[in-house]
């Protein structure tokens, strides 16, 4: 019953995993794809070569800021989505777009968000709320680090968001009742009830994100 299963992970999956790991160790020729075996030479060539680690970092940083960001956001939008207010199904679907909205579209608005000179972000940020002398150069390589992450944010914030808000629908009301009648606050109910029941959901959804983000 699970042998044609077994059969495509095995042709899909194992077979190129070991593919590539028997190429990474010959030296192959671009245009006659002639093969030269190396050994490790290729994997010293590139942990030796300070761009890689330079390069690693900059995943390292980029995966780290989304993820935390993106969960932190998510729980907390997906919380004030669970309470019972006025207009809270066209919230839910508003809250949708994002992630429905092509990525090369959402590239596309954000870079006139983020302009130095027509964008959005500054007008609000310098003009408006008076936060800053001068406007913010998102795409320096000081800044464009953190422009990526805050469109990262808005693009995959509804993903965080529906998966821990379908979670806490499941929540049974009493848990909450109960400890109220006990004194608890509200950061004790979220500590010890709302959070341990949508741990495994935030986990799940922590280990796929980071495995898209890195990549």
């Amino acid at each position: 019953m699970v042998a044609p299963a077994i059969l495509v992970l095995v042709l899909v999956l194992l077979y190129p995993a070991f593919v590539a790991l028997q190429t990474s160790f010959y030296k192959v020729a671009t245009v006659t794809r002639q093969e030269t075996f190396v050994g490790l030479q290729n994997y010293a060539t590139v942990l030796s070569d300070p761009e890689f680690w330079a390069s690693f970092k900059r995943s390292i940083v980029w995966t780290a800021g989304a993820m935390i960001s993106q969960m932190v956001v998510g729980i907390a939008v997906a919380l004030v989505l669970h309470q019972e207010v006025k207009g809270r199904a066209f919230v839910r679907g508003l809250v949708l777009f994002p992630y429905l909205v092509p990525a090369i579209v959402a590239v596309l608005v954000w870079r006139w968000i983020f302009s130095d000179t027509v964008g959005i972000a500054n007008w609000l940020l310098v003009d408006v709320a008076g936060m800053l002398d001068q406007p913010v150069p998102w795409f320096d390589p000081g800044w464009v680090t953190v422009s990526i992450i805050i469109m990262s944010l808005w693009k995959y914030l509804p993903y965080w968001a529906l998966f821990v808000l379908a979670r806490l629908q499941t929540l049974p009301p009493e848990l909450h009742e109960s400890a109220k009648i006990d004194g608890a606050s509200a950061w004790q109910r979220f500590w010890y009830i709302t959070l341990p029941w949508i741990l495994p959901v935030v986990i799940v959804l922590l280990v796929l994100r980071t495995i898209w983000a890195f990549n």
